[in-house]
């Protein structure tokens, strides 16, 4: 340890001496979850940093980091994503994310601290460490041992930067604990990353670290294989001591934007620039957002395509918008904003060169179609994306810059496909692999005998989940037999030892080895082949020769039979490791689907033996289930398109599988289901008839059994002219003819015919089209028809031809049908003769007893002959049960040769009885026969049968069990309750159990009663038992007297209840189940059994017993003969091959069966995901929703732009049309009365053109809506005065009653009136014209109408009253130096009565107030403090004007009368030289407030000090102030007001500073 320790410190000097990296050491959070004691590595370097020596002398050296595949850069700025905020898609996010670090070499690289998008990176480092730890069992250092987490943070932003920069030791501690400090702009570290590189910034715009993750970025992606390790942990090419040189394996290097601020658009631009792609995640907010909304405009308006001209039209401003809307601080920087807005226009711009894209959305509101948890594939795809579409052999091109840029050339094309599969198969990204990697160079192909095609195939295979890459592998035509070798699957094998289905399941439990026992170079040919067998029941699967064929790639058959050799070896490779979906793709592919979906089934079926797991052998069940389903599938389409073509796809057998049809195997595994197919029972059903064909012929109606018919055939040889026919058809008579060979002959199949044969096996496809193609004639084509899902390619059928009379003969003696009629036949007579030998008296008759005798002898012979040829036959059938039979029927010969024939014994009565007792059973068990042999074959009698079976060894042995605790319980209390002193004795435990097991049939009621015979006995004194040297339970003397009372009658009673009620009732219940049981179970049964009745007459001597004598001494001269000669026999292997359209006409079955079972399993997933579709798709709709709201929204604003816009331009024509008018008259269009909105509110007025404000205009189109504040909102103090709303009245009364205006409140208009109550109220208007008021028109004589013309607005607005509303306003100014002052009123400290009178714009406007009757000034009055008596109450102007005269320091002059600017003689008014008051205004007033239907008249006073006077100070009240009339001013009043004050500038002609 101490070399070690003194090793790593000098490799920690020499890194130090590096000038610009500063700091090495470790770091240990103290409250990190994901803790080590080593800590986690951390450099500290200067941004300026060469990344070569930093890369080469810390990631390499010291951390000890290998090359990675891929680099993710994750972006994002120092600051939460509160955009984001569904937590289902951030767990998506996470997961997708932990799937790729899991599976492959990556770095991933964030900002480092613990804030945003690094926080989101590192609770998923957290969660998935912890899941793998305690789930699996592996330490969380391990559980991301092929990635790393790289952080890449500015010192300065860390709120224990001293704590690091201070240290010394090669270990620091540091705690998270404070929390982030957003004041301070100081943060943590994210405690779950692996790596930290802290940056110094010594750059003096602080871009230092942008620099630095940008030359990082491009450092990683131009190529450093020979910097860093492989994965394999080879060393790269041997580096110089100094520098690193680069050569050309490029590391894909991807960025993530997530949110983002400005130093990230720089960050971005740049990334582009080197062309490396951007994934944006649209919907986090800040850049990401905004770069989403530019390349989204781009895209869709301008078809994928730069448009300068929308750039600067469009995309510009509104991109500008956004961005003063997001980042909120750049309003007030025009500099940044347009770098910012630049830079992201630039990115997008750069995005789309040569036909690559380096911008790649992902749209989060998208939520139905965006999957974050298959992130890999996003990444992949802006990865394939950015790069060339293509790759020409040229070796360079010149780019759009002029420059030269050099083409890939072949060589290197297929070496960056293969480095891209590699990345798609470790993300499990088959699609972009299918659709974005192999389509670059199309001369590329995966077929191709490439090592490095074989290790990616492999790596398919052992990894989980890799199933579409072994399914794209193989669409391709990817050569199994080139990739199959013995090392190969022995790799493949030790691979499965960790595995916990084969180290249990096959390792352990079939072969009995241990865990530390390793598999040796012998495993495939020994150990492989014996799990096969267990398997399928297949011998010798696969030899040490075969795998040397596949090394050597020397084949002696063809090579499509090394094809399905391999492909066989790698689906049992895939069972055994029990990866469900490679075993369905590896069968999808076979050209052999119905033999290979049997063996799988049984395979299957049978590993479920050996677990120990119910619902692990479930599973296994139930996919054994499926590939009898496929099974069942392709033999049904070939069967409804040939029924020839399925009986020869049934009778194909493989020397792969021992030459085991499709029917043994299905035998084999007992799958009654594939049996019930009715191709499997035509097979039978041909098999029991052999090759012959029985004629129906009628005599009127009557018809003769079809036994007599064979029977007469075969003895009397003449009616086989009229009846019989036999036909020579091979596909019915190849089996059938060896079988019947073998019985005849007894030449059985030697043992080594087997290994004899150095042919073709079944499985193989020869040059001529299998065997037996000389009795074949192929019919033309059939088209392809996809509506039936049929594919035949050939359709044959089979010349069957007249056979000659002796070969008739033959088939008929030979035929499984005439061998069950005449076995039952002749086994009837040996019945009978049975049965006489029993019923003879006495000892019996001697030779009777010989005929029984010699008869059953011959029966054991046809029995061990029959047991003989099936065991030397490769067919499953039991032999178990004839075994045993034949075994009692010898003991039987013996035993009764021995007692009825020689008499070795003498022979008493009690020997004789007990040989009656023992043909008694024998005859029963001959009997019994008939049951299991000859009645099943009935198709009416074998469900009747199976039924039988099912209730007599199922539910009477069920009831039994019920049963017979019942009666041994009640047997013995009965016995002891009723003899309660009987005698321990055989007699004792006789009468318990026929008490007991009787009673099902009987009662025994007698027991019950007194026995008269017994009262004599009955003892009275109960002190009997001091008497006897016994206790006594019973009152009698005699122990056999039956004892009674109420105990025996309660047992008995309840005993009977339990038995014959409730049990017998059950049994009955359940016999009646069984009986009615569904038939078709009950006849798939039969169907399934079946092959075991003609298994069992194919292999019986076409002789019965008795006669069968005669064919062993046949046998045995054929025997004899067969020893001095050499007969070459046929082999196996040329039985029952196919044709090579055959074996493709069956794949493309295998395909489409496979694919329709996929699409069922999607269907039947669809039902589960419907809820998780629903809710992506309603929060999709939700977010189109609020981008509809958001359209619509902008759609108005377009047409409120459009109708302004539409305004303006009338206006214009409007003056160009109207020169001749007088100026006079174009100031009379009011002008503020049409601004939108209206104040205080959302209302937006109808635009009405100057051309339209006139009434005497008509305007047809001209429809405002109505606004009237309710009075209830009015300030308190104008609510008495507020008019009631006159237009909702209308409309409420019109839908009451048609005479509406009867029913609206009375004003009196134009005039002066005072209410009853003393209130004076005026309606009469202010304006003059001609020295009289003008009068205003009604509104159909309801309310009035504005007299200056529209506004575009009805309704009585916020003003208090319809019609004229009388204000005053009073404007005081003083000179003060070179500015200008004015008294304004703070609306923040007026009272609420007063609050809505004007409007409020930064709480400050001109003294103003609201004027109900009589005119008055004491509103005004009440904003100053007056002492003096005489100036107070402001009833009239000159009071006022005698105030604010009072502070004039210079002696009035009398002046003659002053013109107002209306045209009326101001009373002899008091002007100085330094002040002066005049009326400017009396009457019509253009203000924001007034609409169509009420408007404002004002009268404007304007009093102004030529000399700055601050006397008038001291009286002003806190609600008034002086300010300065500059622009500040005017931004802050409303527009009337400000109006009001530019003309009095105007009018003292100041200019305003």
């Amino acid at each position: 340890m101490d070399k070690i320790s003194s090793v790593e410190s000098s490799k920690t000097e020499e890194v130090l001496k590096k000038d610009k990296i500063l700091q090495l050491s470790s770091l240990i959070f103290k409250d990190n979850e994901i803790s080590t004691e080593k800590g986690k590595p951390m450099v500290r370097c200067v941004h300026s940093v060469d990344i070569d020596e930093l890369v080469r002398d810390v990631l390499h050296k010291k951390w000890q980091l290998k090359n990675p595949k891929i680099v993710v850069v994750v972006l994002s700025n120092a600051g939460p994503i509160h955009n984001w905020k569904d937590r289902q898609q951030i767990k998506a996010f996470q997961k997708g994310l932990m799937t790729a670090a899991e599976n492959t070499n990556m770095w991933l690289i964030t900002h480092g601290l613990d804030l945003g998008a690094t926080t989101i990176v590192g609770e998923a480092i957290l969660e998935h460490s912890t899941e793998i730890k305690y789930k699996k069992a592996i330490n969380s250092e391990k559980s991301f041992s092929k990635s790393n987490f790289i952080g890449i943070a500015d010192i300065e932003s860390l709120q224990y930067l001293q704590t690091i920069t201070a240290s010394t030791e090669p270990i620091i501690t540091i705690s998270n604990s404070g929390g982030n400090r957003d004041t301070n702009m100081k943060y943590n570290l994210q405690s779950n990353l692996s790596h930290y590189i802290l940056i110094e910034d010594k750059s003096r715009n602080k871009n230092g670290i942008n620099s630095f993750i940008n030359k990082f970025m491009s450092f990683l992606s131009l190529n450093q294989s020979d910097i860093l390790p492989t994965n394999e942990g080879s060393p790269g090419p041997q580096m110089s001591a100094d520098r690193c040189s680069i050569e050309t394996s490029e590391v894909p290097v991807v960025s993530l934007l997530m949110k983002g601020g400005y130093e990230c658009s720089r960050i971005v631009l740049n990334t582009i620039k080197e062309e490396l792609p951007v994934v944006v995640l649209q919907g986090t907010g800040g850049l990401a957002d905004l770069l989403a909304f530019g390349d989204i405009e781009i895209r869709d308006r301008c078809m994928n395509e730069w448009n300068p001209e929308f750039v600067e039209t469009y995309l510009k401003p509104e991109l500008t918008l956004k961005i003063v809307k997001t980042f909120g601080n750049l309003r007030n920087n025009s500099v940044l904003l347009k770098t910012l807005r630049n830079r992201i226009l630039e990115s997008i711009r750069l995005s789309r060169q040569n036909g690559q894209n380096y911008l790649t959305i992902i749209n989060l509101f998208e939520k139905y179609s965006c999957n974050l948890e298959n992130l890999t594939e996003y990444l992949l795809l802006a990865l394939f994306r950015s790069q060339r579409k293509e790759y020409s052999v040229a070796n360079s091109t010149i780019d759009s810059g002029g420059h030269q840029k050099r083409q890939m050339t072949p060589e290197e094309s297929s070496a960056l496909i293969h480095k891209d599969l590699r990345l798609c198969i470790d993300w499990n990204c088959p699609e972009v692999a299918r659709n974005e990697v192999l389509v670059k160079d199309p001369t590329f192909s995966l077929s191709t005998n490439s090592i490095y095609l074989k290790s990616l195939f492999e790596e398919s295979l052992i990894r989980s989940n890799r199933w579409k890459f072994v399914d794209l592998f193989l669409s391709q035509k990817f050569k199994l037999r080139s990739f199959v070798k013995p090392k190969t699957l022995l790799r493949m094998f030790r691979t499965l030892r960790t595995k916990d289905f084969f180290s249990n399941v096959c390792w352990e439990g079939i072969l009995g080895r241990t865990v530390d026992q390793k598999q040796n170079k012998n495993f495939m040919s020994r150990e492989f082949n014996y799990l096969v067998y267990v398997c399928c029941g297949v011998r010798q699967f696969i030899s040490q020769e075969e795998l040397d064929l596949f090394v050597t790639q020397q084949f002696p058959n063809t090579e499509r039979d090394a094809e399905r050799k391999a492909l066989k070896l790698l689906m049992f490779w895939a069972v055994m490791d029990f990866r469900k979906i490679l075993v369905r793709i590896l069968w999808r592919y076979s050209d052999h689907p119905i033999h290979l979906a049997l063996i799988i089934a049984l395979c299957y079926e049978h590993l479920s033996w050996f677990v120990v797991d119910q619902q692990l052998c479930d599973q296994l069940k139930e996919e054994s289930q499926v590939f009898i389903g496929y099974a069942i599938t392709v033999l049904d389409v070939v069967y409804k398109d040939s029924a020839l073509r399925a009986e020869q796809v049934l009778l194909e057998s493989s020397r792969d599988w021992n030459y085991r049809t499709a029917l043994d195997l299905a035998a084999f595994g007992k799958f009654k289901t594939f049996f019930i197919h009715p191709a499997c029972q035509r097979r039978l059903t041909n098999q029991i008839y052999g090759n012959i064909t029985v004629k129906d012929v009628r005599i009127g109606v009557f018809r003769l059994p079809l036994m007599c018919k064979l029977l007469f055939s075969a003895y009397f040889v003449l009616p086989a002219y009229y009846w019989i026919r036999g036909t020579d058809s091979s596909i019915n008579a190849e089996l059938l003819q060896q079988l019947s060979e073998e019985s005849i002959d007894y030449m059985a199949v030697d043992n080594d015919s087997d290994d004899s044969d150095g042919g073709n096996s079944g499985d193989g496809v020869s040059g001529s089209g299998g065997g037996g193609g000389d009795k074949k004639q192929p019919l033309p084509k059939k088209s392809y028809s996809k509506d039936n899902h049929m594919s035949i390619m050939f359709d044959k059928t089979y010349q069957l031809t007249n056979s000659s009379f002796f070969t008739t003969l033959y088939y008929l003696w030979t035929s499984p049908i005439t061998k069950f009629w005449n076995h039952q036949f002749f086994y009837t007579f040996y019945l009978s003769i049975f049965s006489i030998a029993v019923l003879y008296p006495r000892c019996g008759h001697f030779y009777i007893d010989l005929v029984v005798d010699v008869w059953t002898f011959c029966l054991v012979v046809d029995r061990l002959q029959q047991i003989f040829i099936i065991s030397r036959l490769n067919i499953y059938f039991s032999n178990m049960s004839s075994i045993i039979q034949a075994i009692l029927q010898i003991l039987f010969i013996i035993y009764f040769t021995n007692t009825r024939l020689i008499y070795v014994f003498e022979t008493t009565t009690d020997d004789a009885y007990n040989h009656k007792v023992i043909m008694s059973l024998a005859l029963i068990h001959a009997y019994y026969v008939l049951f299991t042999v000859f009645l099943p074959i009935s198709s009416t009698l074998g469900p009747l049968l199976y039924r039988l079976k099912l209730m007599i060894f199922v539910d009477f042995l069920n009831f039994i069990r019920l049963a017979v605790l019942v009666m041994i319980s009640f047997g013995v209390v009965m016995q002891s309750l009723i003899f309660p002193d009987l005698t321990v004795s055989n007699e004792l435990y006789r009468r318990t159990f026929h008490r007991a097991f009787f009673s099902m049939f009987s009662i025994f009621l007698n027991e019950l009663e007194v026995d008269p015979d017994c009262e004599s006995k009955y003892v009275w004194d109960n002190n009997r038992h001091q008497t006897d040297s016994r206790c006594s339970a019973s009152r009698y003397s005699n122990e056999e007297c039956r004892v009674t009372g109420f105990w025996p009658y309660f047992f008995e009673i309840l005993y009977l209840i339990l038995l014959k009620s409730i049990l017998l009732t059950l049994l009955g219940a359940i016999f009646a189940a069984s009986a009615v049981k569904d038939i078709s179970d009950t006849s798939g049964i039969w169907m399934s059994q079946r092959y075991g009745l003609v298994i069992d007459f194919m292999t019986r001597s076409p002789l019965p017993p008795p006669l069968n004598i005669f064919s062993c001494i046949f046998w045995i001269c054929r025997r004899l003969c067969c020893l001095c000669c050499d007969k070459n026999k046929e082999t196996q292997d040329n039985l029952n091959k196919l044709s090579n359209e055959d074996y493709a006409y069956l794949r493309i079955l295998a395909a489409q069966v496979f694919e329709d079972r996929e699409t069922k399993d999607q269907e039947s997933k669809l039902n589960s995901e419907h809820w998780e579709m629903t809710k992506a798709m309603s929060e999709e709709l939700e977010y189109q929703r609020r981008q509809l709201r958001k359209l619509i929204g902008r759609t108005s604003e377009m047409e409120r732009s459009g109708q302004q816009s539409f305004v303006f331009l009338e206006n214009i024509r409007h003056l160009v049309t109207k020169r001749s008018t007088s100026e006079a008259m174009q100031q009379k269009l009011h002008s503020l009365s049409r601004q939108s909105p209206y104040p205080k509110t959302d209302v937006h007025r109808y635009p009405v053109p100057d051309k339209y404000v006139s009434w005497q205009v008509f305007w047809v189109d001209y429809d405002p809506i109505a606004y009237t504040k309710p009075k209830l909102e009015m300030p308190l103090a104008l609510q008495e005065t507020t008019d009631i709303d006159i237009l909702a009245l209308k409309e409420l009364n019109f839908e009451k009653s048609e005479q509406s205006v009867q029913n609206l409140p009375v004003f009196v208009w134009n005039r002066q009136t005072i209410s009853g109550a003393g209130i004076c109220v005026d309606r009469q208007s202010w304006h003059m014209k001609d020295n009289e008021a003008i009068i205003y028109k009604l509104e159909d004589s309801v309310i009035p109408t504005n007299p200056f013309g529209r506004t575009g607005l009805r309704g009585r607005g916020s003003l208090p009253r319809w019609g004229p509303n009388h204000y005053v306003m009073v404007v005081i100014t003083r000179k003060k130096s070179d500015t200008l002052e004015v008294i304004v009123e703070l609306i923040d400290q007026k009272h609420d009565d007063n609050k809505d009178n004007i409007n409020k714009i930064n709480q400050i406007s001109l003294i103003e107030r609201f004027i109900s009757g009589e005119i008055t000034y004491k509103d005004i009055e009440s904003l100053f403090k007056i002492s003096k008596p005489e100036l107070k109450g402001w009833t009239k102007s000159d009071q006022m004007i005698e105030f604010f005269k009072s502070f004039d320091q210079i002696p009035p002059q009398q002046t003659p009368d002053v013109k107002q600017s209306d045209g009326q003689k101001q009373p002899q008014q008091q002007q100085t030289q330094t002040f002066k008051c005049e009326k400017l205004i009396r009457g019509y007033f253009d203000d924001p407030m007034n609409t169509d239907n009420a408007w404002k008249e004002l009268e404007l006073w304007h009093i102004h000090y030529s000399q700055h006077n601050n006397d008038i100070n001291d009286y002003m009240s806190d609600a008034v102030d002086w300010r300065d009339i500059n622009e500040n001013l005017f931004y802050n009043l409303s527009l009337s007001h400000s109006k009001v004050i530019q003309d009095i500038v105007d009018t003292l002609d100041y200019t305003m500073h």
